[in-house]
Protein backbone atom coordinates (compact mmCIF):
# COMPACT_ATOMS: atom_id res chain seq x y z
CA UNK A 1 0.00 0.00 0.00
CA UNK A 2 1.48 3.19 -1.25
CA UNK A 3 0.91 6.45 1.32
CA UNK A 4 1.26 10.11 0.40
CA UNK A 5 3.14 12.66 3.01
CA UNK A 6 0.81 14.46 4.64
CA UNK A 7 1.86 17.50 2.27
CA UNK A 8 0.97 15.88 -0.74
CA UNK A 9 -2.55 14.90 0.87
CA UNK A 10 -2.64 18.57 1.32
CA UNK A 11 -2.02 19.74 -2.16
CA UNK A 12 -4.68 17.52 -3.67
CA UNK A 13 -7.58 18.32 -1.15
CA UNK A 14 -6.57 21.72 -2.11
CA UNK A 15 -6.38 21.22 -5.37
CA UNK A 16 -9.83 18.83 -5.70
CA UNK A 17 -11.38 22.24 -3.22
CA UNK A 18 -10.18 24.56 -5.97
CA UNK A 19 -11.92 22.51 -8.90
CA UNK A 20 -14.96 21.93 -6.97
CA UNK A 21 -15.34 26.09 -5.67
CA UNK A 22 -13.95 27.68 -8.54
CA UNK A 23 -15.56 28.21 -11.90
CA UNK A 24 -11.86 29.01 -13.57
CA UNK A 25 -9.34 26.39 -12.00
CA UNK A 26 -9.38 22.73 -13.74
CA UNK A 27 -7.67 20.10 -11.47
CA UNK A 28 -7.29 17.70 -14.65
CA UNK A 29 -6.23 20.71 -17.05
CA UNK A 30 -3.58 22.01 -14.32
CA UNK A 31 -2.61 18.41 -13.24
CA UNK A 32 -3.74 19.32 -9.26
CA UNK A 33 -1.16 21.88 -9.40
CA UNK A 34 -1.81 24.57 -6.98
CA UNK A 35 0.04 27.24 -4.97
CA UNK A 36 1.06 25.60 -1.65
CA UNK A 37 4.27 25.99 -0.01
CA UNK A 38 5.51 24.07 2.61
CA UNK A 39 5.98 26.04 5.50
CA UNK A 40 2.90 27.50 4.87
CA UNK A 41 1.52 24.10 5.11
CA UNK A 42 3.46 23.55 8.55
CA UNK A 43 2.16 26.37 10.03
CA UNK A 44 -1.35 25.76 9.57
CA UNK A 45 -3.80 24.77 12.07
CA UNK A 46 -5.08 21.66 10.42
CA UNK A 47 -1.86 20.23 9.53
CA UNK A 48 -2.12 17.43 11.75
CA UNK A 49 -5.34 16.19 10.22
CA UNK A 50 -4.01 16.01 6.72
CA UNK A 51 -1.12 13.90 9.24
CA UNK A 52 -3.97 11.50 9.86
CA UNK A 53 -5.27 11.47 6.54
CA UNK A 54 -2.40 10.09 5.21
CA UNK A 55 -2.13 7.42 7.33
CA UNK A 56 -5.40 6.27 7.19
CA UNK A 57 -5.93 6.05 3.50
CA UNK A 58 -3.79 4.85 0.91
CA UNK A 59 -2.61 7.17 -2.06
CA UNK A 60 -5.09 5.01 -4.60
CA UNK A 61 -7.84 5.60 -2.64
CA UNK A 62 -7.38 9.30 -1.71
CA UNK A 63 -8.55 11.06 -4.61
CA UNK A 64 -11.70 8.55 -4.65
CA UNK A 65 -12.01 10.10 -0.91
CA UNK A 66 -11.78 13.72 -1.46
CA UNK A 67 -13.76 13.68 -4.87
CA UNK A 68 -16.49 11.75 -3.53
CA UNK A 69 -16.92 14.15 -0.33
CA UNK A 70 -17.14 17.37 -1.98
CA UNK A 71 -19.43 15.66 -4.51
CA UNK A 72 -21.60 14.93 -1.33
CA UNK A 73 -21.17 17.97 0.59
CA UNK A 74 -20.21 21.38 -1.03
CA UNK A 75 -17.65 21.97 1.85
CA UNK A 76 -16.22 18.53 2.89
CA UNK A 77 -14.03 20.13 5.43
CA UNK A 78 -10.85 17.92 6.01
CA UNK A 79 -12.04 16.98 9.86
CA UNK A 80 -15.20 15.46 8.11
CA UNK A 81 -12.88 13.34 5.77
CA UNK A 82 -11.61 11.46 9.00
CA UNK A 83 -14.81 10.22 9.79
CA UNK A 84 -16.98 6.76 8.80
CA UNK A 85 -19.41 8.52 6.86
CA UNK A 86 -16.47 10.02 4.66
CA UNK A 87 -15.32 6.92 4.19
CA UNK A 88 -19.14 5.14 3.20
CA UNK A 89 -19.11 7.87 0.70
CA UNK A 90 -16.22 6.50 -0.92
CA UNK A 91 -16.92 3.10 -0.61
CA UNK A 92 -20.04 4.27 -2.27
CA UNK A 93 -18.50 6.22 -5.24
CA UNK A 94 -16.02 3.39 -6.22
CA UNK A 95 -18.86 1.16 -6.06
CA UNK A 96 -21.10 3.63 -8.44
CA UNK A 97 -18.13 3.56 -10.48
CA UNK A 98 -17.83 -0.30 -10.62
CA UNK A 99 -21.41 -0.58 -11.42
CA UNK A 100 -21.69 2.82 -13.73
CA UNK A 101 -23.43 0.19 -17.18
CA UNK A 102 -25.66 -0.98 -14.77
CA UNK A 103 -26.75 1.91 -13.20
CA UNK A 104 -26.86 4.00 -16.50
CA UNK A 105 -29.06 1.16 -18.15
CA UNK A 106 -31.72 0.79 -14.84
CA UNK A 107 -31.98 4.30 -14.70
CA UNK A 108 -32.84 4.98 -18.19
CA UNK A 109 -35.63 2.60 -18.19
CA UNK A 110 -37.10 4.06 -14.82
CA UNK A 111 -36.55 7.63 -16.36
CA UNK A 112 -38.96 6.16 -19.53
CA UNK A 113 -41.57 4.51 -17.88
CA UNK A 114 -42.37 7.57 -16.60
CA UNK A 115 -43.45 9.49 -19.93
CA UNK A 116 -45.02 8.58 -23.00
CA UNK A 117 -42.08 10.70 -25.31
CA UNK A 118 -38.79 10.47 -23.80
CA UNK A 119 -38.34 14.12 -25.18
CA UNK A 120 -40.73 15.08 -22.27
CA UNK A 121 -37.95 14.39 -19.79
CA UNK A 122 -36.11 17.54 -21.32
CA UNK A 123 -38.90 19.49 -21.68
CA UNK A 124 -38.77 23.11 -19.72
CA UNK A 125 -42.58 24.69 -19.06
CA UNK A 126 -42.51 28.04 -18.16
CA UNK A 127 -39.24 27.60 -16.24
CA UNK A 128 -40.03 25.30 -14.14
CA UNK A 129 -37.57 22.37 -13.76
CA UNK A 130 -38.18 19.62 -16.39
CA UNK A 131 -38.81 16.10 -15.38
CA UNK A 132 -35.35 14.71 -15.41
CA UNK A 133 -33.77 17.69 -13.64
CA UNK A 134 -36.78 16.83 -10.92
CA UNK A 135 -35.67 13.42 -10.85
CA UNK A 136 -31.84 14.04 -10.24
CA UNK A 137 -32.59 16.41 -7.65
CA UNK A 138 -35.06 13.79 -6.10
CA UNK A 139 -32.17 11.32 -5.97
CA UNK A 140 -34.47 8.66 -8.23
CA UNK A 141 -31.58 8.64 -10.55
CA UNK A 142 -27.70 9.18 -9.87
CA UNK A 143 -25.86 12.45 -10.52
CA UNK A 144 -23.67 9.48 -12.86
CA UNK A 145 -26.49 8.95 -15.59
CA UNK A 146 -27.06 12.54 -15.59
CA UNK A 147 -23.94 14.02 -16.43
CA UNK A 148 -23.35 11.05 -19.35
CA UNK A 149 -27.06 12.01 -20.15
CA UNK A 150 -25.93 15.77 -20.66
CA UNK A 151 -22.45 14.56 -22.44
CA UNK A 152 -24.58 12.58 -24.70
CA UNK A 153 -27.36 14.80 -25.42
CA UNK A 154 -25.90 18.45 -24.06
CA UNK A 155 -29.06 19.92 -23.13
CA UNK A 156 -27.20 21.96 -20.23
CA UNK A 157 -27.27 25.25 -22.06
CA UNK A 158 -30.69 24.58 -22.87
CA UNK A 159 -31.51 24.08 -18.96
CA UNK A 160 -29.75 27.60 -18.05
CA UNK A 161 -31.47 29.65 -20.98
CA UNK A 162 -34.52 28.39 -20.30
CA UNK A 163 -34.94 27.23 -16.70
CA UNK A 164 -36.07 30.13 -14.32
CA UNK A 165 -34.20 29.13 -10.76
CA UNK A 166 -31.17 31.15 -10.76
CA UNK A 167 -29.64 29.22 -7.57
CA UNK A 168 -30.30 26.09 -7.61
CA UNK A 169 -29.35 25.07 -10.60
CA UNK A 170 -26.67 26.92 -11.36
CA UNK A 171 -24.78 25.49 -8.56
CA UNK A 172 -26.00 22.20 -9.30
CA UNK A 173 -25.00 22.61 -13.37
CA UNK A 174 -21.38 24.02 -11.43
CA UNK A 175 -21.05 20.52 -9.86
CA UNK A 176 -22.19 18.62 -12.65
CA UNK A 177 -19.64 20.20 -15.06
CA UNK A 178 -16.83 19.78 -12.58
CA UNK A 179 -17.63 16.16 -11.89
CA UNK A 180 -17.09 15.53 -15.84
CA UNK A 181 -13.24 15.72 -14.98
CA UNK A 182 -13.41 12.60 -12.81
CA UNK A 183 -16.09 10.86 -14.50
CA UNK A 184 -15.17 8.34 -16.98
CA UNK A 185 -16.88 5.94 -19.43
CA UNK A 186 -16.91 4.99 -22.71
CA UNK A 187 -18.66 7.28 -24.84
CA UNK A 188 -19.22 4.87 -27.79
CA UNK A 189 -20.80 2.12 -25.28
CA UNK A 190 -23.13 4.80 -23.55
CA UNK A 191 -24.79 6.31 -26.74
CA UNK A 192 -25.32 2.55 -28.01
CA UNK A 193 -26.81 1.55 -24.47
CA UNK A 194 -29.27 4.90 -24.99
CA UNK A 195 -30.08 3.89 -28.56
CA UNK A 196 -31.27 0.89 -27.84
CA UNK A 197 -33.08 2.13 -24.48
CA UNK A 198 -34.95 4.26 -26.79
CA UNK A 199 -35.90 1.75 -29.46
CA UNK A 200 -37.05 -0.56 -26.74
CA UNK A 201 -39.22 2.53 -25.38
CA UNK A 202 -40.47 3.41 -28.64
CA UNK A 203 -41.44 -0.37 -29.61
CA UNK A 204 -43.36 -0.55 -25.95
CA UNK A 205 -45.35 2.40 -26.65
CA UNK A 206 -46.46 1.34 -30.03
CA UNK A 207 -47.74 -1.83 -28.79
CA UNK A 208 -49.73 -0.36 -25.74
CA UNK A 209 -51.84 1.89 -28.40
Amino acid sequence: MSTMTPYDCYKLYLGIKMHFTSPTYDFTKYSGKVNAKPETFNKRRDKWFFVKLAKQYAEEDMLDLIVSNFLANDSAYIATLLNAEAKDIMLEYKRKKQALTYIFSTEIDSLFSKVEFPDDLLRVTKGANPPLLKSVYAKEISLETFVILNELLGFFDMFSEKISDTFLWPAFRLKCDKYKSFLTFNKKKFEGILKEKLHEHSTNTAVGN
